[in-house]
Parts: structure tokens; sequence; C-alpha cells
């Protein structure tokens, strides 16, 4: 899900934030492991991270800060599995996608060589293709069993997916 479809689960949901849960937290900081939490009383009005012109809801007895959760939300996008539960009881269980228009490409990297599709791809596209010729001989996943397949934004150069591409 992308952020703004999260806020907006949020906002429908009338429901302040228990938590968000990022499930491997190696993907936030290398030294990091196992789970890592973000408890709901931070993005509470009272304890928020305000900014000027910050959305705030009225959820429950509490009012929460949306541009809060948002902001948080941005950190830890293409990091894996989060966990949002709400106070309702419900949980919002998603990767984080950008929001923006940016395009992507897949690259293809082993010890000695890195190739490149040159795509100006959408990211849902690029993690349709892996999922789709991963465990295949097809294009370059038959040279690069091994290594790894990547996603990398063409905009800011960031790779947002990383996997390995297995021997069989």
């Amino acid at each position: 899900m992308k952020t703004s479809e999260i806020i907006n689960e949020i906002r429908k949901s009338q429901a302040g934030i228990l938590s968000i849960v990022l499930k491997d937290a190696s993907k936030y900081a290398a030294n990091a492991k196992g789970e890592m939490t973000w408890a709901g009383t931070l993005f509470t009005k009272k304890y928020a991270d305000s900014q000027e012109g910050d959305t705030v809801i009225k959820t429950g007895n509490k009012e929460t800060n949306l541009s809060a959760v948002e902001r948080t939300l941005t950190s830890l996008i293409g990091k894996g599995e989060v966990q949002i539960r709400l106070m309702n009881g419900n949980w919002i269980t998603t990767e984080i996608q950008p929001e923006d228009n940016n395009t992507y490409d897949v690259e293809f990297n082993s010890e000695t060589s890195t190739m490149s599709k040159g795509w100006h791809a959408t990211l849902e596209e690029c993690q349709d293709y892996i999922r789709t010729y991963i465990r295949t001989n097809e294009s370059y996943f038959e040279d690069f069993k091994g290594g790894y397949v990547s996603i990398r934004c063409n905009e800011t150069e960031e790779v947002v997916h990383e996997e390995e591409i297995p021997q069989v």
C-alpha cells in the first residue's frame, strides 16, 4: 500500500494507532535485529513531532497527528513488511510503496558482472517481472543464478528491492 492509502484507512477507521511495527529492523538500521516498534503515543498530538500545518484528527479521546504517522511510514518505504495496529483492534499489514511518479529499472548483479534491463517502468511492473521469472531461465535470470536481482529507482538511484536469484 502507499502511505496515502494507509492514512485514508486510519482516517476512515476513526481509530488511533497502538503501534507501527517493522518486522525486520535490519532493513531500517544495519545494527538492528528483530522487530522495531513505534508506540502509538508517538503519534498523539501531545507527543508527536509536530510541524506547522500538520493534519490532526480526533480519535476517541485522543488526537492523532496523521502527518507524523505519514512521515514515519514514508521512512519505511522499501524496508519490508510493516504492521499498523489500530485502537479498534484492526491491523494493516503491508509493504509501504512509494507515492511518487518515479520510474524503476531491474538490475542483475553477480560477483563478476552487472546488467540492467534499461527500463523506465513502475515499481509494480518490476515486482511482477521478478515474481514471474525469478525461478526460470528467462531473460538474465539464467546468467545470474546465485547472484542478485534488484529494483533501482531511476530518479534517486536508490535500490528499493533486492533478492537473491535461486540456483534452482
